[in-house]
């Protein structure tokens, strides 16, 4: 996969990463490496192809994972060195959690967005958006049921927390 672009698109939720490596996948001729489980509920759908189908499905995926779930970030990298290459073909994600198998296609070259601890990106998501995300934390400090009564203002402080912890 020497000249090839690898597309990533990184999600709250694995439904929406499997929406995101569906259209990705019918979008352009691509091949899906895989999705893996991050943890803390993020998912990430990895693929490879011609640098300009590559745009073309991560541009396609992100807008239809969009709709359905919560795109944290897209890169496309034109050609990735051999080390990532090799470090994406294991078969265990960093976290240890076994990865699902994939199919086929890819997209953007060397583009990236990130909204993981944006808090401005956060206090646009709706009431609803929010306790879904705070759902799919692993180490979320509430629980299902005070998740479920909780404050937007609230959500947001602790999803950020959670994700700057993350981070370090």
């Amino acid at each position: 996969m020497e000249s090839q672009a690898l597309g990533l698109i990184e999600t709250i939720g694995y439904i929406a990463a499997i929406e995101a490596a569906d259209i990705a996948a019918k979008t352009a001729e691509i091949k899906i490496q895989g999705i893996k489980r991050v943890g803390q509920g993020r998912v990430t759908v990895i693929f490879y192809g011609d640098i300009s189908t590559v745009r073309t499905a991560v541009d396609a995926a992100m807008s239809a994972a969009g709709k359905i779930g919560i795109v944290l970030s897209t890169t496309v990298i034109g050609r990735p060195a051999e080390g990532i290459s090799e470090m994406l073909n294991s078969s265990k994600s960093q976290s240890g959690k076994q990865t699902a198998p994939t199919g086929t296609r890819s997209l953007k070259d060397s583009q990236h967005t990130d909204f993981s601890t944006d808090v401005g990106f956060l206090k646009k998501l709706t009431v609803v958006k929010l306790r879904q995300i705070a759902r799919e934390i692993d180490d979320f400090p509430m629980s299902r049921q005070e998740i479920k009564y909780a404050r937007k203002t609230k959500l947001v402080e602790l999803i950020t927390k959670c994700n700057s912890q993350r981070e370090k």
